[in-house]
Formats: structure tokens, C-alpha cells, sequence
């Protein structure tokens, strides 16, 4: 390979990389594997039927066979009670995990003294902005347009992720379906 690279002086040492790495990780599957993978298609339903027979126009692409292997049955797909139990039980984890992080954050912060901390932000920013307000009559108008315009854009924002979350929980929803026949759909 350094004779290669001594014979063609432009080329960067990342390109003898990039040649070595795509040498070294060339994978080729084993036949055995090959042919194990071929038989469950085979036998797999709507796979490895006669393309010309059934119209598909696809000759050649599924190799038929006279093997019969056993596949194992597939395991039926839980009921839709069973689904929305699970949903249910799940919201509800969730629900109790961030109820007992909230209350443990609200006591370490009322142990530590963040309220006050708080409050006293919230007091030295209004004298702030009152000050600012003296001594810079056009920026305190600047800001105070500011801070209604993120307080509209985030009001906004709220309602939009509102839509799109009921948009997503009822896409697809079709009345009189069930949720099974909405997942085969």
C-alpha cells in the first residue's frame, strides 16, 4: 500500500484510510446463512410464490423450492383493551413520577431558600426596568414591546403544540373502528 501511495503523491493520507477501512470491513454472509434466510422466505405467506402464476411480474426475483420447514406460529397480537391498559398504566407512571420530582424539587428549593431568591430577581429586575425606564424613555418602550410580543408568540407556540398533539393522537381515528383494525389498516 506505501508503494501505491509513493507512486500517486497526491493523494491524502485519509484516502489510504478510507481504502483500508472499506477493505477491512467488507462483510460477506456465509452461504449457510444465505440459504437458512432464503428458506424462511420461502415459506413465509405471500413470499415465494410463483410471480407469473399470481400476476406480480417479478419472474426470477423468488427461488421456489419443494422443502417443507416448519416455522414456528406466529404469537397473536394483544387485544385493544390490553393496549389501552397499557396506555393508560403508562400515563399514569408518568404522572406519578413528575408529581413526586415536583414535590421534591419544590422542598430542596424551600430548604435551600429559592423563593426568596426568586422573589428578590423579580424585585431588582423592576427596579431595573423602572430605572431604565427614567433614563431611556425609547428603550424601555423597546423592551416593553419585546416582552408582549414573546408573551403573544408564546401563547401561541402553547396552543400550537396543543393542536399538534390532539392532531396526532387522532390521526387516523376513524368512528366505529376499533384500535385493532386501526393498527392492521
Amino acid at each position: 500500500m506505501k508503494n501505491h501511495l509513493d507512486e500517486q503523491p497526491w493523494r491524502d493520507p485519509e484516502d489510504a484510510l478510507d481504502q483500508v477501512l472499506r477493505t477491512e470491513l467488507r462483510w460477506h454472509a456465509p452461504p449457510e446463512l444465505t440459504s437458512r434466510l432464503i428458506a424462511l422466505a420461502e415459506h413465509s405467506p405471500g413470499v415465494g410464490r410463483d410471480p407469473l402464476r399470481h400476476g406480480t411480474g417479478m419472474a426470477g426475483l423468488c427461488p421456489l423450492s419443494d422443502a417443507t420447514t416448519a416455522l414456528p406460529p406466529l404469537r397473536p397480537q394483544p387485544g385493544a383493551w390490553y393496549s389501552v391498559l397499557v396506555m393508560i398504566l403508562t400515563s399514569m407512571a408518568v404522572g406519578v413520577s413528575f408529581a413526586v420530582a415536583w414535590q421534591l424539587y419544590g422542598l430542596v428549593g424551600a430548604e435551600l431558600g429559592l423563593s426568596d431568591v426568586v422573589a428578590r430577581f423579580q424585585a431588582d429586575l423592576a427596579s431595573g426596568m423602572q430605572q431604565v425606564g427614567e433614563e431611556l424613555p425609547l428603550v424601555y418602550q423597546v423592551l416593553t414591546l419585546v416582552g408582549t410580543l414573546y408573551r403573544q408568540v408564546a401563547w401561541l407556540l402553547n396552543w400550537l403544540f396543543i393542536a399538534i398533539i390532539l392532531w396526532l393522537v387522532l390521526d387516523g381515528y376513524t368512528p366505529g373502528t376499533t384500535l385493532q383494525q386501526q393498527r392492521t389498516s
